[in-house]
């Protein structure tokens, strides 16, 4: 028998993803059920826009807390034998559990088009504060229910096993039981998981997502954990478009502001995927130009091949990135992971297939910090932050000075002339964007990976959110003493 959903522990939180079960095609019985699903799904549209109509004349009801919700709308809506009559009396027979799952979908709807609707009147009063013309539409509710899938609760399916299920549907007339069991293939249930409701989904082909859920220890906050006298360890990550992709630092503070950089990850192959996806836009802007008529009157379907081809292998980095980032910070105990903000990143104007493959690397970007924060919280519990990228690359991070960048690795005593120089220049550092080291121009012994120090930098950001000018703790190639921001230990 499948695993049930357990209640959840005190001092734990439930962490959730979703599998996809498809319906083995059967001629025996997959005509019927299509034939009742499809009402069913007209069934639960119908009574899901019911409900929605009332929250929408009542808005005061979303403010209802989650356990009272039930009681609340169908106080409204059922009658029983201790409720002859009601306000809104909803009509037909509709099993609780589907009602109920009606109602949560609604409340759902509604509650998230009443968000965005208080946050587009802020927007509007601010403008117009400021004298600004403001000509954004208000958003609207849903008009159309129709498309909504029907999410079954436990009354509305019995006997599933993980390979087969047995459906109550709506055959147009009353609630019926399919009697003939429903064959299914997919992933399997992995360990330490349990079945949730499941979703029933009719596109061009039946199957039913069922999201899957795991008990892990509440982590607490961030800022809890940072402000814990144990100290707090994160894993600091710096995201590029050339050379290494990513960057990781484990880096640990001890509740004081004083700092370990414990352990680093270097992520490659940033030039083959670039090299790759620059290669297909280049060849799908040749296409383009053969056919005579401009990239902007593409029919859909151009070179769709091509772009489903970059796609799938940008979607496969950023799970492959991802899954290697978490890994590594949970290894080495990590309980915050940390990346800057670039949500206002752009591409330069070029030509398509440079403009284009910048533009994709972003989304490239975008991918990986999504999917890390989804994979370490499902996982791991591990939580993520974001930082502002403001000055990450160009300050060093023991000191806080100014860092040159430079290509090549240079000993101490071309660093004491390349400071010299900067210093004769009226203190103006060789900044060259995309050269993989930096020299710190107030200590030469502060020099390395640029991109490591990226890493560093956004680690001790975060944690300026918490102490005062948290210092990295670094062993002196001397002595083995350790000292504040002196020398970079060797990683």
């Amino acid at each position: 028998m499948a695993n049930k959903k357990q209640r959840r522990k005190k001092g734990y939180i439930e962490s959730q993803k979703t599998i996809k079960l498809w319906v083995v095609d059967n001629v025996q019985y997959k005509d019927n059920v299509a034939n009742y699903i499809i009402p069913t799904r007209e069934k639960y549209a119908e009574v899901t826009n019911f409900y929605a109509d009332i929250l929408l004349a009542d808005l005061d009801l979303l403010e209802t807390k989650a356990e009272d919700l039930y009681a609340v709308l169908e106080g409204l809506t059922i009658i029983n034998k201790n409720r002859v009559e009601v306000q809104f009396p909803l009509q037909g027979d509709v099993p609780s559990d589907m009602r109920r799952a009606c109602i949560k979908k609604a409340f759902g709807v509604v509650k998230s088009w009443y968000s965005n609707y208080k946050k587009w009147e802020v927007k509007k009063q601010k403008k117009l504060a400021l004298g600004k013309k403001f000509s954004d539409q208000p958003p609207v509710p849903p008009r159309d229910y129709s498309q909504m899938h029907p999410v079954l609760y436990s009354g509305m399916y019995k006997d599933f096993d993980g390979t087969s299920i047995i459906l109550k549907l709506w055959t147009g007339t009353s609630w019926a039981w399919i009697k003939q069991p429903i064959n299914l293939r997919g992933q399997s249930l992995p360990d330490g998981w349990d079945w949730g409701s499941p979703t029933l989904i009719l596109k061009d082909k039946l199957h039913l997502h069922f999201p899957i859920i795991k008990q892990i220890s509440n982590p607490g906050k961030i800022k809890e954990q940072a402000q814990n006298s144990d100290g707090i360890t994160i894993c600091s990550i710096d995201l590029n478009l050339d050379g290494t992709i990513a960057v990781a630092s484990i880096i640990s503070s001890d509740g004081t502001g004083s700092v370990q950089e414990l352990a680093t990850l270097f992520v490659n192959r940033n030039d083959t995927i670039q090299h790759r996806r620059k290669r297909e836009l280049g060849r799908i802007a040749r296409a383009y130009s053969r056919t005579n008529k401009g990239f902007g009157t593409s029919k859909k379907g151009d070179c769709s091949k091509r772009f489903k081809k970059i796609k799938n292998r940008d979607d496969y980095e950023s799970h492959r990135i991802s899954k290697r980032l978490v890994e590594f910070a949970h290894k080495h105990g990590a309980t915050v992971i940390v990346f800057e903000c670039l949500t206002n990143l752009r591409p330069e104007q070029a030509k398509y297939s440079r403009r284009s493959n910048q533009k994709r690397a972003y989304w490239l970007k975008s991918k990986i910090v999504k999917r890390t924060r989804y994979k370490a919280f499902q996982l791991y519990g591990i939580l993520t932050s974001l930082v502002s990228p403001k000055n990450t690359s160009k300050e060093c991070a023991y000191c806080q000075s100014n860092v040159s960048r430079i290509s090549v690795t240079i000993s101490d005593v071309f660093a004491e002339i390349v400071n010299l120089a900067i210093i004769n220049s009226d203190g103006k550092v060789f900044y060259n964007i995309g050269t993989p080291n930096y020299l710190c121009s107030s200590n030469i012994k502060h020099k390395g990976n640029a991109d490591l120090n990226g890493s560093r930098n956004v680690g001790l950001k975060f944690l300026r959110r918490y102490f005062e000018n948290p210092k990295i703790m670094t062993k002196s190639l001397v002595n083995g003493t350790s000292g504040q921001g002196t020398v970079p230990s060797v990683v």
